[in-house]
C-alpha cells in the first residue's frame, strides 16, 4: 500500500523547519563535528524519501492510512522518524567508528545530539498552532483557549529521542544482530500504532464537521430571504437573532473542535508511551518481543495478536 502525499505533508512541513534549525546548528560547529552532523542530515532526508517504498513499512502505512486528521498523521510521521529512522541513521555513522575514528568521539557527538533537543518540541508546538492543522474555524475563534499537541506529545517524544541514542549504540556495536533487531523494530513500530488504535478506537472525523448544517442553513439562509419582505424594525430583529445563532454555532463548533483535539492528543500520548516500551524491548531483547507484546495486549484488555517469539 502506498499513501497519498497528503498523509506525509503534515510531517514534511514541520521537518523542513526542524532541518533548517539543525543545519544552522551544524554551521556553527567546527570540523569534524560539522561534517558528522551534516552527514546525519543527508541520511535523514534519504530515509524520509523511502517511507512510501520500503516493504517492511507496508503494515505501518496501512494503519497510517486509517488516521483521519492532520494531527494524527503528523504524529505517525514523527514517531516513525524518531523511533526508527533516527537510531538507524546514527548507527550508520556512529561516532568513533568507521569514517569517524578521528572524531567526533561518542561523548562529543552525544552532546551535539542533546543540544538539538529543544528543536523538536519548539517546531511541534508551532505546528500545533497552524491553521492548516485544524482548518478555518481556528481563525474564526482564534482567541479561545487552545490545548496544543506538544502538551501531550513532549513526554513520549523526549523519551523516544533519548532512547534513539542508546538504540543506535546497540545497532552500531552489534553488527551481527543488527538485521534481527531492525526487523523487531519495524514490528514494534507497527504494533505501537495497531495496539493503541485497538485499545481506544478513535473516530475523529465526525467531530470536525460543522454542527447542525441543516440548522445553520435554516437560521441563516431563510431569514436572509424573509428580511427583504419585512419592515425595517422586524428585519433588524431577525438580523440580530440570526447573528446570535451564527455566534452560537461558532462557539459550539469550537467546543467540539477542542474536544476533538483533546481526544487526539490523549491518543497520541498513549500511542507514544506504548511505542516507547515496545521499541525498547525490540532493541534490547528482540527474541522476547513477541511474548512481551502478547502480554501487553492482554494487560490492555485486548485479544493476543500473533504468536509469541521467545
Amino acid at each position: 500500500m502506498h499513501l497519498p502525499p497528503g498523509y506525509f505533508r503534515p510531517f514534511d512541513r514541520i521537518y523542513e523547519a526542524v532541518t533548517a534549525d539543525i543545519e544552522a546548528h551544524a554551521r556553527s560547529l567546527a570540523p569534524p563535528d560539522h561534517e558528522w552532523l551534516s552527514r546525519l542530515i543527508v541520511t535523514f532526508k534519504k530515509e524520509r524519501q523511502l517511507w512510501n517504498e520500503r516493504l517492511e513499512l507496508a503494515g505501518y502505512r496501512v494503519r497510517w492510512g486509517r488516521l483521519e486528521t492532520n494531527l494524527l498523521r503528523l504524529a505517525a510521521g514523527a514517531y516513525l522518524h524518531v523511533a526508527y529512522d533516527l537510531p538507524r541513521a546514527m548507527a550508520d555513522d556512529w561516532p568513533g567508528l568507521g569514517n569517524w575514528v578521528d572524531g567526533p568521539d561518542e561523548y562529543r557527538a552525544e552532546s551535539i545530539f542533546l543540544a538539538l533537543s529543544p528543536t523538536f518540541p519548539k517546531n511541534f508546538h508551532l505546528a500545533a498552532r497552524s491553521l492548516s492543522m485544524f482548518g478555518w474555524p481556528s481563525a474564526a475563534t482564534r482567541l479561545l483557549p487552545l490545548r496544543f499537541f506538544s502538551d501531550y506529545a513532549d513526554a513520549p517524544m523526549d523519551r523516544l529521542r533519548l532512547a534513539a541514542w542508546s538504540h543506535a549504540r546497540v545497532l552500531a556495536t552489534n553488527p551481527a544482530l543488527r538485521p534481527t533487531i531492525e526487523k523487531r523494530m519495524v514490528e514494534a513500530l507497527t504494533a505501537g500504532l495497531e495496539d493503541a488504535s485497538d485499545w481506544r478506537p478513535w473516530r475523529i472525523a465526525r467531530w470536525l464537521r460543522p454542527p447542525r448544517e441543516a440548522v445553520f442553513e435554516a437560521k441563516v439562509a431563510i431569514p436572509a430571504v424573509v428580511m427583504a419582505a419585512m419592515p425595517p424594525l422586524a428585519a433588524g430583529l431577525v438580523a440580530g437573532l440570526t447573528a446570535g445563532a451564527v455566534m452560537w454555532l461558532l462557539l459550539e463548533f469550537r467546543a467540539r473542535q477542542e474536544a476533538a483535539k483533546d481526544m487526539q492528543a490523549s491518543f497520541i500520548h498513549d500511542w507514544g508511551r506504548l511505542l516507547s516500551d515496545y521499541m525498547d524491548v525490540a532493541v534490547r531483547d528482540p527474541e522476547s518481543f513477541g511474548r512481551y507484546r502478547r502480554d501487553r495486549r492482554i494487560a490492555l484488555g485486548l485479544e493476543p495478536s500473533g504468536s509469541p517469539r521467545g
